[in-house]
């Protein structure tokens, strides 16, 4: 089983047949499209994010629990989100710090932020 996975696409046909199945794979599914979460999806977590506009895109979401000296365990998120435009490839990490005193940033800024990549790459 897998911890956590995300489905970009998921309000569209494909995404639609893939999230059921998917659900019986993962402890946290997070899907992810353009438009709003559909009733269905009220079970998982959705980001409403347009990854690149007609860029081929691939996301990827991992947390890592890590156990430190005296039991403690802290976790860390990542989201990744890679873009493919012709002859340049576009990627936005952003990675939770557990040890920061600031908020952590929503989890739909890396897919944000690739969008204005993929702007300014086109011009």
């Amino acid at each position: 089983m897998f911890n956590r996975l995300l489905l970009t696409g998921a309000a569209g046909g494909l995404g639609r047949a893939l999230r059921a199945r998917l659900t019986e794979l993962t402890r946290t599914l997070r899907l992810s499209d353009v438009t709003d979460a559909p009733e269905s999806a009220t079970a998982v977590e959705w980001m409403k994010v347009d990854l690149a506009d007609g860029a081929a895109t691939v996301g990827l979401a991992n947390t890592a629990t890590t156990a430190v000296e005296g039991g403690t365990e802290t976790h860390s998120h990542a989201d990744t989100f890679t873009a493919y435009l012709g002859d340049y490839v576009a990627f936005v990490t952003v990675v939770t710090d557990p040890g920061s005193p600031n908020p952590a940033l929503g989890q739909d800024f890396a897919a944000e932020l690739l969008v204005k990549t993929v702007s300014a790459l086109r011009g």
